[in-house]
């Protein structure tokens, strides 16, 4: 017999018989590994959660609300609240849900709970407020607005609430506040600056400063919008075939014929025909 026909051959006996060693060695090396106890600890069976714990129903209802499944987050918000009914962060994010589902009351009085445990909880009167105005209950909202800006004078977004929903007067102890968190408005972000900006010029017209209000409120824009205000935008290829725009597209398919082949120029290019 040839050689190359023993090669052959020899190649094929091995082949066949080598499926049979690979599942014979896979077979002692998994039941090594079953008879084998862990040496991480990381690879021990994890412990199953505590039911009677607050803080994995905390987590759970969190990740769910994440996720924008907030009937099941409420209900594990209330799950949570039934074992520790003394946890301000629980009834805050209780009350979170029930407003994206729209029911404001409940989300008022969840709010309203965390407030009682905390007054200095600026997040729940802040809420709160925005839940009461949307209720049209405008006095209460205001009063919940105050509370959130005592509990934390240097958050822009509650004074923004706060001219919202009523005028300030220029002895206002909440418009001297601003005025002083205005003049360091460098050292805020610029989301937080615009909100500054905003609530300033707000404050300022109802006082009758309108000048200095149009400033603040145009402060506000470019800090929110500054591609927008300040940078020129692209000018595209118009409908009509002008001149500047023709000769764009000429250059533009000039590079692009430099840098392709021809064949794959046309394939790029070509029109499409519509069938006899």
């Amino acid at each position: 017999m040839h050689a190359s026909n023993l090669t052959r051959w020899r190649w094929i006996a091995i082949h066949r018989r080598l499926p049979r060693q690979q599942n014979a060695s896979k077979a002692r090396r998994a039941s090594r590994v079953a008879n084998s106890t862990p040496r991480c600890p990381a690879l021990k069976p994890r412990a199953a959660l505590d039911p009677s714990d607050a803080v994995n129903y905390e987590r759970l209802a969190a990740t769910l609300a994440a996720l924008q499944r907030f009937p099941d987050a409420v209900d594990r918000y209330r799950d949570a609240l039934a074992r520790n009914p003394s946890n301000v962060d629980l009834h805050h994010g209780l009350g979170r849900p029930l407003e994206h589902m729209h029911r404001l009351e409940q989300a008022v009085d969840a709010y309203r709970a965390a407030v009682q445990l905390n007054p200095g909880a600026d997040g729940s009167n802040d809420n709160m407020g925005n839940c009461l105005q949307a209720l049209g209950q405008f006095d209460e909202a205001h009063e919940a607005y105050h509370r959130a800006i005592d509990g934390a004078p240097r958050v822009p977004l509650y004074y923004r609430n706060f001219v919202q929903t009523s005028r300030l007067a220029a002895d206002d102890p909440v418009f001297a506040s601003l005025e002083q968190l205005a003049g360091d408005a460098a050292s805020l972000s610029p989301a937080d600056q615009a909100e500054l900006h905003f609530a300033y010029g707000e404050a300022l017209s109802g006082v009758g400063r309108h000048d200095a209000s149009f400033d603040h409120i145009l402060k506000s824009t470019r800090c929110i919008a500054p591609a927008c205000v300040i940078s020129k935008p692209k000018r595209s290829a118009c409908s009509l075939s002008c001149r500047r725009c023709t000769a764009r597209t000429r250059s533009r398919r000039r590079a692009s014929w430099r840098s392709v082949g021809r064949a794959d120029f046309y394939r790029r290019h070509a029109v499409p025909r519509a069938r006899p």
